[in-house]
Formats: C-alpha cells, sequence, structure tokens
C-alpha cells in the first residue's frame, strides 16, 4: 500500500531494456579529457607526441566548440566536459592576461560560459533530460546569477531515429539519392501538388534564433535574460514545428514497413510517393488543409510495436533541431559536432528487437547500418550514428561492452565506420566496469575523422602503439577482416535446440521406456551439452533426450511414452510460442539442424567444441547421440584436422575473431573456423592428432579430470613441468603440435617461444607475444589470399 499523493519510482519498460549504467566519475573524466584535448590544442597530441610543444588555441575558438553526448542521461559526461573545458578557457584568459577574477569566480564563470556555448545532449528519456539539466545547473551555479540556459541544447528524442540532412526533407525520402528530382517536396509544377512549406528559409531563421540563444543568462538585459530566453526558445520551436512534422513523417513512413523498414526497395519508394501526397495535404500552398493521411501515417509508423513505455515513438531531427551545428562552414563540406562523448545504452543484439520492435532493428540495419546484417548490439548503431555527426575534424570518446571489438557488432559498427576514415587513436579492449551497479566488462574508443600522421604514436591498453585495430589492439602488418572460406563450409555446425526441458529424460527412464517398447530405442538418444563435454572425464552424459527429427504427427503419436511425454509438458509451452512453426510442430526440436545430421550421417566419430569454454579445445566424440546446441560439431574424424583445431593457431583465431564472455571464449563457426585457413593434412599432423587424442584421454580418466580442469592445470604458472609429468607432457606436447602445424603452413622458420603468456586477460601456456602477432598476420594473409586468389 502507498499513501495518497506519495511517490512510487518504478522501472518502466524502456529503461528495463535501454541497457543503461551510470557511468563513475573517474571514467567519465578520462573518456572526456582524451576525446578533447586533440580539439582544445593546437598543435596538440594528433600533432606532437611532446607535450610541451602543445599549444592551448585561443578562448573564443574554445567557446565554438560544439561536444555532445546523444545519449546523455543524467548529464556524467557533460559535466566532465563543462569542467574539462572551463579549466583550459581559464588558462586561455590567463594565456591572454585578461583573468581579472578571482580563482573561484573564474572557474564558475568559465564553466557558465562553456555551458551555454558548447554542450549538447539528448535522450530518449525526458526524466533523464530533466536530470540532465539539474547537473548542468549545479555544476554551472553561481549563488550570485541566475541558472545557465540549457533548453536549447537538451533534446528529448531518439537519437538512432530522425533525419540528419536537408536533403531529406527537401527530397521527402530517407535516401534522397533514391527520390526523383521531379518530386521533391517543394516542386510546385509537379501534378498541381505545392506547399507552403520553406526548408532553407524556416532553417534560416532557426539559425539566427539559436544564435541569439547561446549566450549566458543575463537578467539585467531584455534580450538575454531567462524569460526573454524561454519566448526566442518557444518561437524556435514554433518555426521549425512543421519541419519537425514532415520529418516525423519521413522516419514513420519507412517504419511502417515494419520488417522491411528503411531497405531500398520499390515498396519504400511508393511509400515516400504516399507521403508526399499526405504532405501536400497537409500543408497545400492554397486550398483547406487535410491532415489525416499524414496523420494516419505518422500513427502507424511510429507507435511501438512492442512493449515500450512509450506511446509513440519520438524522433530526434539532428538537421532540424540544431541546424547551426550542422550547416557546412567556410572550407568545410560538411557541419557536425567537434566531439561526442558519452555512455550509450548496452543492448545484446539477441535482445534488440524484443526491446524495440523488428521495424526499429530493420530500420537501423537499412538506414544506419547500410544493410549490414548480423546480430550485432544497439551500440555498434550508436557509434555509426555518432560517427555521422561529428564534423571533419570531429573526435569520438565513447564507452561500450566489450562485444564492440567482436564478431558481428565490430563488424557492423567499428569496421564501417574505420572504412569510411575514422582513425582509432585510443582504446580500451576489455576491463571490468568499475563499480558495483553492472558486472559486465567494458570497452573504450577515443579517434577522429582527421588524418594522424603515422609518426603518432596510439595507445592500447595504456601500451604505445603504432597503429590500433577494430580488435581494439595493436595491429600488425595484414589488415581487414577475415573472410569465410567456401572450403570450409558445411563443416562446422552448432548443435540442435531442443526448445523444451520436456524433451530432456534421465537415462534409467530412457531405458525403461525402450524395456517396454523396442522402437522407442529409435527416438531415445543420449544427449550432450558443452558442460558436459567441458567437465566429464569420460565426456558422457547424465541425461538422455526424445528426437522425432521430422516424424510427422501421425507417426510420432505411435510412440506411445515418448509422445505422450511431450503431449503433456511440451506442447502448453509451445502453444505459447510466437513462432508459428514452433506451435505448429511441437513434438519436433526447435531447431533439428538437418544440414548437421546429414553432413556426419556416415560418420561413427566427429570433433566437438563447447560453444563457450576457457579451453577453446576439440575433442573427438561418437555421433549416436544428439549434440545440444552449446556443442560446435566439425563434420570429420580427421586426426589431423584434431591437431589443427587443437592447436595454439587456431586457439588463437577462435580468441581474436570470436567473442568472449569474461575469461571465456564464445566459438562462432561463422567468424572462427568459417574464416581459418586450415592448413594441408600431413602424416606428422595426422600422427600427432592421434597421440594428443589418446595420451590425453587415458590422463583424464586416470586423474578424473575432465578438459577444462585438466587444461586449468596446463595453463597453471605454479605448477612447473618438473613437478608434474603429466603436465609437462601434455605441454610438450602441444608445443610439438604448434611446430607441426606451422610447417604445414610453410612457415617453420617463425620463433614460437612458447611459454606462459598473456592475451585477453587469459594466461595460457602458448606461443609469445611477437609470434602471435606473427601468426596472426600470416593467418589473416592467407585467408585474404585464399578469398581473392586472382589478386
Amino acid at each position: 500500500m502507498f499513501p495518497a499523493g506519495g511517490l512510487l519510482v518504478v522501472e518502466t519498460p524502456s529503461r528495463k531494456n535501454a541497457g543503461a549504467h551510470y557511468t563513475p566519475k573517474a571514467l567519465a573524466e578520462e573518456v572526456v579529457r582524451h576525446a578533447l584535448e586533440p580539439l582544445v590544442y593546437a598543435p596538440g597530441p594528433y600533432q606532437s607526441a611532446n607535450r610541451d610543444e602543445w599549444r592551448l588555441i585561443s578562448p573564443e575558438q574554445i567557446l565554438d566548440l560544439k561536444v555532445a553526448d546523444i545519449a546523455c542521461g543524467s548529464g556524467a559526461f557533460l559535466v566532465s566536459a563543462a569542467r574539462y573545458l572551463g579549466a583550459r578557457l581559464v588558462e586561455a584568459w590567463r594565456e591572454e592576461g585578461v583573468a581579472t577574477l578571482g580563482a573561484h569566480e573564474l572557474e564558475t564563470n568559465a564553466i557558465r560560459q562553456v555551458v551555454a556555448h558548447c554542450l549538447y545532449g539528448a535522450d530518449i528519456n525526458p526524466m533523464a533530460i530533466e536530470m540532465c539539466k539539474l547537473s548542468l545547473w549545479l555544476v554551472s551555479l553561481d549563488p550570485h546569477l541566475p541558472f545557465s540556459f540549457v533548453d536549447d541544447k537538451l533534446l528529448v528524442g531518439n537519437s538512432l531515429l530522425g533525419v540528419t540532412d536537408l536533403a531529406q526533407l527537401e527530397a521527402l525520402h530517407v535516401d534522397a539519392s533514391r527520390a526523383p528530382a521531379s518530386q521533391a517536396l517543394f516542386d510546385v509544377t509537379t501534378a498541381g501538388f505545392g506547399t507552403t512549406l520553406d526548408v532553407h528559409g524556416t532553417i534560416d531563421q532557426a539559425i539566427k534564433l539559436r544564435r541569439n540563444l547561446a549566450t549566458e543568462v543575463d537578467d539585467t538585459s531584455p534580450m538575454q535574460s531567462a524569460r526573454a530566453k524561454e519566448r526566442q526558445l518557444e518561437r524556435l520551436h514554433q518555426t521549425i514545428a512543421r519541419l519537425r512534422d514532415v520529418a516525423d513523417g519521413i522516419i514513420a513512413a519507412g517504419l511502417a514497413l515494419d520488417r522491411n523498414a528503411g531497405k531500398p526497395s520499390k515498396p519504400l519508394d511508393e511509400a515516400y510517393e504516399n507521403l508526399r501526397v499526405a504532405v501536400n495535404d497537409a500543408y497545400p500552398s492554397h486550398g483547406d488543409a487535410d491532415r489525416s493521411l499524414l496523420d494516419s501515417i505518422l500513427r502507424r509508423g511510429l507507435s511501438p510495436t512492442v512493449a515500450t513505455g512509450y506511446d509513440r515513438w519520438q524522433p530526434l531531427h539532428w538537421a532540424v533541431e540544431l541546424p547551426d551545428v550542422f550547416e557546412p562552414t567556410l572550407g568545410q563540406p560538411k557541419g557536425g559536432f567537434d566531439a561526442i562523448i558519452g555512455n550509450p545504452p548496452f543492448l545484446g543484439g539477441q535482445k534488440l528487437t524484443g526491446a524495440m520492435g523488428d521495424n526499429l532493428r530493420e530500420w537501423f540495419v537499412n538506414t544506419l547500418a547500410g544493410g549490414a546484417r548480423g546480430s550485432a548490439d544497439l551500440v555498434a548503431y550508436f557509434f555509426l550514428r555518432a560517427f555521422s555527426l561529428i564534423g571533419p575534424r570531429g573526435t569520438l570518446g565513447l564507452i561500450a561492452t566489450n562485444t564492440l571489438a567482436q564478431g558481428d557488432t565490430r563488424e557492423v559498427g567499428l569496421d564501417q565506420i574505420v572504412r569510411d576514415g575514422f582513425t582509432i587513436t585510443r582504446s580500451i579492449q576489455s576491463r571490468k566496469w568499475p563499480a558495483a551497479s553492472a558486472n559486465l566488462e567494458y570497452a573504450a574508443v577515443w579517434g577522429t575523422r582527421t588524418l594522424v600522421p603515422d609518426t603518432i604514436h596510439r595507445v592500447s591498453d595504456d601500451v604505445p602503439v603504432t597503429r590500433i585495430s577494430t580488435l581494439l589492439e595493436p595491429q600488425g602488418r595484414a589488415t581487414g577482416a577475415p573472410v569465410r572460406l567456401p572450403e570450409n563450409e558445411g563443416i562446422a555446425f552448432q548443435g540442435c535446440i531442443v526448445l523444451g526441458m520436456g524433451f530432456v529424460l534421465d537415462p534409467e527412464e530412457a531405458q525403461s521406456w525402450i524395456g517396454e517398447d523396442p522402437r522407442n530405442a529409435e527416438v531415445l538418444f543420449p544427449y550432450l551439452n558443452g558442460e558436459d563435454l567441458n567437465s566429464r572425464p569420460d565426456q558422457s552424459t547424465p541425461r538422455w533426450v526424445i528426437d522425432f527429427n521430422n516424424r510427422p504427427e501421425d507417426i510420432a503419436s505411435t510412440y506411445a511414452l515418448p509422445w505422450q511425454r511431450l503431449h503433456e509438458t511440451v506442447l502448453p509451452e509451445r502453444a505459447r510460442n510466437n513462432r508459428k512453426v514452433y506451435r505448429d510442430y511441437w513434438w519436433q526440436f526447435g531447431e533439428k539442424r538437418p544440414a548437421l545430421r546429414d553432413a556426419i550421417k556416415d560418420l561413427g566419430h566427429v570433433l566437438a567444441i563447447a560453444r563457450v569454454s576457457k579451453t577453446v579445445m576439440p575433442t573427438r566424440i561418437p555421433t549416436n547421440q544428439v549434440m545440444s546446441e552449446q556443442i560446435v560439431v566439425f563434420a570429420t574424424d580427421s586426426f589431423a584436422q584434431q591437431a589443427v583445431l587443437s592447436s595454439s593457431l587456431h586457439q588463437l583465431w577462435a580468441i581474436t575473431y570470436g567473442s568472449t564472455l569474461e575469461t571465456r571464449v564464445r566459438y562462432t563457426p561463422s567468424d572462427v573456423f568459417e574464416t581459418f585457413p586450415r592448413p594441408p593434412e600431413t602424416a606428422e599432423l595426422d600422427e600427432l592428432g592421434r597421440t594428443l587424442d589418446s595420451e590425453r584421454r587415458e590422463l583424464m580418466l586416470r586423474r578424473d579430470l575432465g578438459l577444462t580442469k585438466l587444461y586449468n592445470l596446463v595453463n597453471d604458472e605454479s605448477i612447473r613441468s618438473t613437478s608434474d609429468a603429466d603436465v609437462a607432457r601434455l605441454r610438450g606436447l602441444h608445443e610439438e603440435l604448434d611446430h607441426a602445424v606451422m610447417r604445414a603452413y610453410g612457415w617453420a622458420d617463425v620463433p614460437l617461444d612458447h611459454g606462459f603468456h598473456t592475451y585477453r586477460q587469459m594466461t595460457r601456456w602458448t606461443v609469445s607475444p611477437t609470434a602471435r602477432e606473427e601468426v596472426l598476420d600470416c593467418l589473416l594473409e592467407e585467408n585474404h589470399r585464399r578469398a581473392h586468389p586472382s589478386g
């Protein structure tokens, strides 16, 4: 019970699904400093490594900087930016000899000037914006002066939705290049259409109003008082209201295509033809206005398709809201922010559709990522948007989860912006979040659009390096992402997704069913998962599973006991599933993996690896069982392939191009195996593969150790080879195996220097850091050679 009139704070779906975390002050300050240093010094860190050669820019130039956080939350980064730029402004005043106030007054005055001129924020949550205002008021507080005016620079809206170029408004299309010239919004001669809208005239008025707002509040001045600024802001909103309305229509028309939202296509072009009619009806140059069609488009497209806490999406139209920031300047082809800083929401790619809906995810893919698909985390789209919003000399300083540099998220985000001219100048690949509020690993990226000479060192995890790759680690001589190789297709598969615990039973019950009806042996099998594979010495499984495979209902129902079990336990669960195929074929696995079954049907044994593990070590298993989705199955029984996949080369490739969960590696067949350029099989590899398999199997059984515990011993620096003969033998065997794999490639001259070395926060018995860099370079070059043999 809550008292009448009391305050109840609850977590809304939008907040719960946002993946938002408050950033500790020290981390925010670090991000801000490295993002803004290159802007306030000229020459600065991008021109000279010698700090003594840096020169602070003028006070006027500092106050001309535009710094934004496009997911600002309560404003931690903007507060840090206010303090940092304020401190530099004080230094610049002192250098010019114009600092006449006391130290405290000077600092406060500087921060007030920075807040008035330099800082911008946006957030989807209106309450976050109110908290951000409060944060900026407090940091710029002078008890003798009115609050700073920040309403014109803190915007409520979805930073990933909205028009970013006036050409989109003129063409009335999210992709201005697709709109025929004859269908431009302001072509009053076409088909009798015409509107009262004037994009450039309106934007010119808005720029003048915004420039009047960008001054410190002075209640003694009729034009600069807080009340005057409120009236000016109201006039600004009235001035751009129609452009906002039309821009909302551009977003809504594209979102209304649901799973094809924003996808370049004939339906998309038709949607914008309809929007053109709707806008001309709503804003005619003569006759009565009719908003019915436009309102219908807005309602249909901007209504969330999943529970979010919002009745309607609110796009943020950067080119309309901040035209003074985005207008081209003399000598620069485009405007934009000088820096974007912040900590965008952490939301995994698998959760994005459920949190925001199919149409928003597809919009991000098609309009932000240029059609690049994959299960990218939300932060990849924030990086793409942020990069698009900075000017030609702009910098970024952003935090993300460590998945930023992994798999699909890297390919969609960092890979694309680097291809488009972004230089990573500083990075943190993976560190534990410095607060108890979140149990996660974070990454951080700093960089710029401007050219940074090769003579200027970058900094990767606090170590000076020549270049930083999109993996957020020192880049070797080989560049670019690995390509999936045709020779590796149809070999590595994820196991079956059962989708329903009712399928699983214990071995005793399975045997009793078979005793009752021997036909049940046709649909009952051992059920192996990743934990069994890595934790049990004999790699057996303590559970069985009902597997009807492709059997239709009339045949499956003849297996009385298994059918009855699934009817009672799985049918009720599947009946609630959103996917029709799961509901209609409830007695079959969710994902039966027919390609896997076909690939291994003639094999008695295959190689398998746990999909998430510390070991990243394949093992040999029989095929007369069902492998779960937590196992990656390789459709081969080759001992030479077992040797190759057990080598440090393959392990390093998996760690580098897979993804990580703390100190565990997630093995993704498409990103790891399909790109791995395997060497030719040799007799030496075959022999070593057989030796590793037999000796390791005997050792695991004799010492009652699973793969994980066994390799924990191998990778334990405190265990000397002289104190444990078994561990010494296994280390030596892997060393032999690595050299044999190198010989198979023809790289025998590369010194491997085995020992205990740390990579990606994991210490292992493996090749040296120097060898690792050379091996990864060689593998990437070989991948590219095979992918483009004519090149």
